[in-house]
């Protein structure tokens, strides 16, 4: 009887045996799913680079908008005749003539002041006498010939240049002739073209339909005329480059 009960003790103590290596081999299976899982974690690492690239397309646009203001700045030219250094008592030399205490240089200068550009002085071979009589019979031979007094300065640039500023004493109710030669001996094509003058009594009309005849491919904004006398410029000056939109 003994052993006939023997081996079935010791066949439940197996059964039992291999239940609970059964059980602690899943146990150790479900320990290891947290390291399975962690693979997509590795697989998203990728995606945390994409804003840098954000970031470098950022970073060029300063560049670039910098890059087009600077394109775009007109270059401003300043020119001028004018003979107040040359003529006694403040005056340049015509039936309309301008003292030196509003003359067309200090014009010129005013205008650089608010706009800024390169100023440059028209000045001609020929000397003006300094006597007023003998230099207004001269300008007003100029003027009734037509002529085309040579000039002794040069603009070596003027291509570079989008706007040009053109000042002169009012001779004989327009501008002197030295002027014309000036707007003659350049292509001022696509080009925008602004008169001034100084005066005692005539004013830029004129001289502004005359220059829009010489400079037909030109854009001729309208001039400015400033009578003698001031003690400055400024407020005139100001006005105007606002009203042409020169300024803001």
């Amino acid at each position: 009887m003994m052993k006939r009960i023997l081996p079935l003790c010791l066949s439940v103590l197996m059964f039992f045996a291999l239940s609970a290596c059964g059980k602690q081999q899943d146990l150790s299976e479900m320990s290891e799913t947290p390291a399975v899982s962690s693979e997509p974690a590795q697989a998203e690492q990728p995606e945390e680079t994409e804003p840098e690239k954000e970031e470098d397309d950022t970073m060029q646009q300063p560049g670039e908008t910098a890059s087009n203001t600077g394109e775009s700045e007109n270059k401003i030219l300043i020119a001028y005749f004018s003979l107040a250094d040359i003529v006694p008592e403040g005056a340049d030399a015509s039936a309309h003539a301008t003292p030196a205490i509003g003359n067309t240089e200090t014009a010129a200068m005013e205008i650089q002041k608010q706009v800024g550009g390169d100023l440059f002085a028209i000045k001609t071979v020929q000397s003006y006498p300094v006597d007023h009589r003998e230099c207004s019979a001269i300008a007003e031979e100029e003027m009734r010939s037509d002529s085309r007094p040579e000039l002794s300065s040069h603009v070596e640039n003027m291509t570079d240049y989008d706007v040009v500023y053109i000042g002169f004493p009012i001779w004989w109710y327009i501008e002197p002739m030295a002027v014309r030669t000036f707007l003659e001996e350049y292509d001022l094509s696509g080009k925008t073209v602004i008169p001034f003058c100084t005066t005692l009594g005539a004013g830029v009309e004129e001289s502004e339909d005359n220059i829009k005849s010489l400079c037909p491919d030109s854009t001729v904004l309208d001039g400015l005329t400033l009578h003698t006398g001031r003690d400055s410029f400024a407020d005139p000056v100001s006005e105007w480059l606002a009203d042409i939109g020169a300024t803001e």
